[in-house]
């Protein structure tokens, strides 16, 4: 089976993109033929040479700058905090890639826990897209349905993107995206890509698994921020986890005490960027010590 994989990254987050294609290659079928992508508009040469280094003849690893492509409508649309420009350009992927029938986006804190080859097949039920649902706390529930005016039932989280190219492009949804976001006022909403995403296809997203989007802050929210069958959902697809997305601000290669931080490390090691990760990880500590003691 031919798998494709799309990753987005830039300079600051492209040991992490490394980190996750090393947890798919680690994962990955000898019978199956795998193309990652990593999507840039300004990466670095030499990150571009030490992330390629993950190619062998059935695992091909290309970096494709798109900056020309998405430029006219990205200076546009709104940016914040963690958010960067480049969180919107998961949604160029099918138009990118017609060649494909189907492909998968997936973010660059995450990890591979199983062969992704099973999902490439999930069945979308005649749906452009197939998304996880968003296991939501207290706050997260509050503010879908106030401020980003949806139930909570089917809202996705698109840190994990199952792509009918065909239907999506079909469907105009890479227009209808940009028309909301440029015409309306985005800069209440906390995860505009997301967010916006979850408006314009309301009713028009296929829930995939929950094991293939564990979100890994849910592990110290309480019982209490969750809900009784939240709670209930999260812990059974953490038993049968087949992606583990390092959500919140809070990251592995910062918090390497954290539970489950092993599942970062273990592919992490076997990257070039692997020095660089310890690091940056080793400078974030000694800063937040300093900040703690003045």
């Amino acid at each position: 089976m031919v798998v494709p994989i799309v990753f987005v990254s830039d300079n600051n987050y492209v040991p992490y993109a490394a980190t996750a294609i090393q947890s798919i290659k680690a994962q990955a079928s000898a019978k199956d033929e795998y193309f990652i992508y990593v999507l840039h508009d300004s990466l670095a040469e030499e990150n571009q040479r030490l992330i390629m280094l993950a190619n062998t003849k059935a695992f091909s690893v290309e970096c494709i700058d798109i900056s020309e492509k998405t430029e006219k409508f990205i200076q546009k649309l709104y940016v914040h905090s963690h958010f960067t420009r480049e969180m919107y350009y998961r949604w160029f992927i099918p138009e990118l890639f017609p060649q494909y029938d189907r492909i998968l986006y997936l973010d660059c804190d995450l990890v591979a826990n199983s062969n992704l080859a099973v999902l490439i097949g999930e069945n979308l039920e005649n749906k452009p897209i197939g998304a996880v649902y968003n296991i939501l706390n207290t706050t997260n529930r509050r503010r879908v349905q106030e401020k980003v005016n949806l139930k909570c039932d089917n809202y996705v989280n698109s840190g994990v993107l199952l792509f009918d190219t065909v239907k999506f492009t079909e469907q105009n949804i890479l227009s209808k995206c940009f028309e909301l976001a440029t015409n309306a006022n985005t800069a209440h909403l906390g995860c505009p890509d997301q967010d916006i995403l979850n408006i314009v296809c309301e009713n028009n997203i296929h829930l995939l698994p929950d094991e293939y989007n564990v979100q890994w802050h849910h592990l110290w929210d309480s019982e209490n921020e969750l809900n009784g069958l939240e709670y209930e959902r999260f812990i059974r697809s953490l038993a049968n986890m087949k992606i583990l997305h390092f959500t919140s601000g809070v990251k592995p290669w910062f918090e390497s005490q954290k539970r489950m931080a092993y599942y970062f490390w273990q592919h992490a090691v076997k990257t070039p960027f692997f020095s660089m990760i310890l690091t940056e990880g080793k400078s974030r500590y000694a800063a937040k010590f300093f900040n703690q003691k003045h």
